[in-house]
């Protein structure tokens, strides 16, 4: 019973207000043109889930190094399951078929999330690199050298918000690394 009335709770509140701007930011980044443009990330609703995915792992992976952030880190997942629940209905998914349509993201989500984790663990760049054309382009990707630029963008994102203080993360203020596609010389 406590669990259920945790949720009046003035620090709930304050998590899903957060949770709510972090996953702007995530939804913001996630859109960025140059992933489409000069990343050929298919600009579908698969492919823009897929980039969402990418985004939450790297800011559900940044948050879950800091024990202080376990709440915000679900509030996060719940909002952000809240907005693919609402893409469904927008979509016109209807009400009965939404569960079967949440349960398949679902299942995708924690997919993509295994790989890229397993990706950084077992290979680091190249393991994440294999992670991106498996998970990102369907193993149909643009070039190796398009998704070493991912790959790089990844690892370069979980260090900018590795950065990031304690209370950066509460006011709900992210911060990535930059998009370059094709910048080395």
């Amino acid at each position: 019973m406590l669990g259920f009335l945790r949720v009046f709770s003035k620090t709930h509140r304050r998590n899903r207000r957060t949770a709510d701007a972090i996953l702007r930011a995530v939804l913001t980044q996630a859109r960025n043109t140059s992933f489409y443009e000069a990343g050929d990330v298919a600009d579908t609703v698969t492919g823009r889930f897929d980039l969402l995915a990418l985004h939450a792992f790297l800011v559900m992976r940044a948050m879950r190094h800091d024990p202080a952030l376990k709440d915000l880190n679900q509030a996060f997942l719940d909002a952000l399951f809240a907005n693919i629940d609402t893409s469904f209905r927008n979509m016109g998914v209807s009400d009965p078929r939404v569960p079967k349509k949440m349960r398949q993201a679902a299942e995708a989500f924690y997919g993509r999330l295994a790989a890229y984790e397993s990706g950084l663990a077992d290979g680091g760049l190249a393991g994440l690199e294999e992670a991106i054309e498996r998970n990102l382009y369907r193993g149909a990707g643009p070039g190796p050298r398009v998704i070493e630029d991912v790959a790089r963008y990844m690892i370069g994102s979980l260090g900018t918000l590795a950065l990031l203080d304690h209370r950066t993360w509460t006011r709900g203020k992210l911060a990535f690394a930059s998009v370059e596609f094709g910048a080395r010389l």
